[in-house]
C-alpha cells in the first residue's frame, strides 16, 4: 500500500495531538524519582532535618518497626545525626511520621502516600508500600544518602510535597545468572539493594543450568563437586576456549542468608 504524503502528514498531525493531549494530562515535578510516582504535586517549601527531627511509628504491626529502623540507621549513618524513634508524642513540628492507618484501599498491598511540608513528613502504607514510601524518601534526599559512611558539609531536607503512588505491575523482577559467572555475596546483596531502590519486588537467581550448578544440595553432593565446575570459558566472542578451571557454588547457609537480606 502506498501512502500519498498528504496521508503521511496528516497521520504525524494526528499523532502529535495524541502526545501532546497525554503530555497535558501528566503534572511535569521536576524531581528525580524512580520509576515515575502515579500522583505528585511539587510545593514551595522545604522540611529539613535536624539533630531535634524524631520519627514517629503509628502501628502495631513489626513489619513497619523493621521498616523505620532501616531507614534511621541509614540516615543517621551517613548524616551523623542521632534521630530518635519514638512511639508517641505531642512534638507538632520536625516530626516524621510512619503510619499504617486510614489507608487508601485503591492503592493495593504496595502504594503509599509521602506528605512533607515544613514541619513535618507523613508516609502512609502497608508495610510493603512504607519500605516503598523509604526508596521515595531516599530519592528525594541528596545523593549522599546511598552511602555507607558519615558526609560531611550536607543540608538534609527534602522539598514538600504530595505523592500518592502504587505500583503497575504486580510481578517485577530483576536477573542475575550465576552460573557463567560467579559472584560475591557483596554484590549480590548490593544487587538486591539496587532491586529495592527502583521498587522492584522479585530476585530472580539463577543458579544451576549445563555452566555451572550453584546451588549446595547435602543429599547430591557430586551436583557440586562436579556440576559446579567447567574446564574452561569461552574466549569473547570467539570459538576458542581456555584452559582455566571456573566455578564455585553457595553453600545452603549463604543461600539462607541471601534471602534473609532479601526479606
Amino acid at each position: 500500500m502506498k501512502l500519498h504524503y498528504k496521508d503521511i502528514l496528516k497521520h504525524l498531525i494526528i499523532l502529535f495531538v495524541l502526545f501532546l493531549i497525554i503530555g497535558c494530562g501528566r503534572k511535569e515535578s521536576n524531581l528525580s524519582i524512580i520509576p515515575e510516582p502515579l500522583e505528585v504535586e511539587v510545593k514551595g517549601d522545604q522540611f529539613i532535618f535536624t539533630e531535634n527531627t524524631k520519627v514517629l511509628i503509628d502501628s502495631d504491626n513489626p513489619r513497619v518497626n523493621d521498616v523505620v529502623n532501616y531507614f534511621v540507621n541509614q540516615f543517621n549513618s551517613v548524616s551523623g545525626h542521632s534521630i530518635k524513634i519514638i512511639n508517641s508524642s505531642e512534638k507538632k513540628n520536625n516530626l516524621i511520621i510512619f503510619t499504617d492507618k486510614n489507608l487508601e484501599t485503591s492503592l493495593g498491598s504496595e502504594g503509599y502516600i509521602l506528605e512533607s511540608d515544613k514541619d513535618k513528613i507523613v508516609v502512609s502504607g502497608t508495610p510493603h508500600g512504607l519500605f516503598y514510601g523509604v526508596q521515595t524518601l531516599f530519592q528525594l534526599l541528596p545523593k549522599e544518602i546511598y552511602g555507607n559512611k558519615k558526609v560531611e558539609n550536607i543540608s538534609w531536607s527534602i522539598p514538600s510535597v504530595e505523592i500518592k503512588d502504587k505500583p503497575r505491575f504486580k510481578w517485577r523482577g530483576m536477573h542475575l545468572d550465576v552460573c557463567r559467572h560467579m559472584f560475591p555475596l557483596t554484590f549480590i546483596k548490593k544487587y538486591i539493594d539496587y532491586i529495592a531502590m527502583h521498587k522492584l519486588n522479585t530476585f530472580h537467581w539463577h543458579l544451576t543450568e549445563d555452566q555451572g550448578w550453584r546451588i549446595e544440595i547435602k543429599k547430591y553432593p557430586r551436583l557440586t563437586e562436579i556440576g559446579a565446575w567447567r574446564k574452561g570459558t569461552q574466549i569473547e566472542k570467539t570459538d576458542q576456549i581456555d584452559d582455566q578451571r571456573y566455578g564455585g557454588y553457595y553453600t545452603q547457609e549463604e543461600i539462607k542468608e541471601i534471602v534473609k537480606y532479601a526479606e
